[in-house]
């Protein structure tokens, strides 16, 4: 009884870790759970992550797979790059569908109707900067000579918040 119920068990294991090995293949743009024994496992942002809790463990669920994660075993969860480009795309009433896109530099608009207000904020809401999109409707708003800081990109349609690092 004991073999059977050890062979279970084994089996159990192989198939879990086989089927969740699609997710660990070292994703370019993704969430990384980084347990304390030093194992990863990878969430690409393409099977769009969904990080969330209970009262004693961390669960993300994709497009193909749940998994929990205790947090007595975890280290860390992070982002595989410190820019993440996987913005969902947002489609709105009139049938357009506007894309804000972080960047290293700032962020890439495009999708937009030409002459788009595009405002950006600091995070304690002071107004920085006032423009608009081009007739094509993108515009590349640059934080370079900004501080660290978290800053809003806000237009008529949509919003961003984007961590200057």
């Amino acid at each position: 009884m004991k073999k059977k119920l050890h062979f279970a068990f084994l089996l159990t294991m192989l198939l879990s870790m086989w089927a969740l090995s699609g997710m660990a293949a070292a994703p370019d743009d993704g969430v990384w759970v980084e347990r304390l024994d030093g194992t990863k496992q990878g969430f690409v942002f393409a099977d769009f992550p969904k990080v969330t809790y209970t009262a004693d463990q961390l669960v993300m669920t994709t497009k193909t797979v749940t998994a929990t994660f205790p947090f007595a075993e975890l280290r860390r969860v992070y982002f595989a790059d410190d820019v993440v480009t996987a913005i969902r795309e947002v489609v709105v009433a009139d049938g357009s569908s506007p894309v804000i896109r972080a960047t290293a530099e700032g962020a890439q608009l495009a999708g937009f109707a030409p002459k788009t207000a595009v405002e950006v904020y600091s995070a304690s809401g002071l107004l920085l900067s006032r423009d608009q999109t081009a007739a094509d409707g993108t515009l590349t708003v640059s934080l370079t000579a900004r501080p660290q800081g978290i800053y809003i990109i806000k237009t008529n349609q949509t919003t961003l918040k984007i961590l200057k690092k």
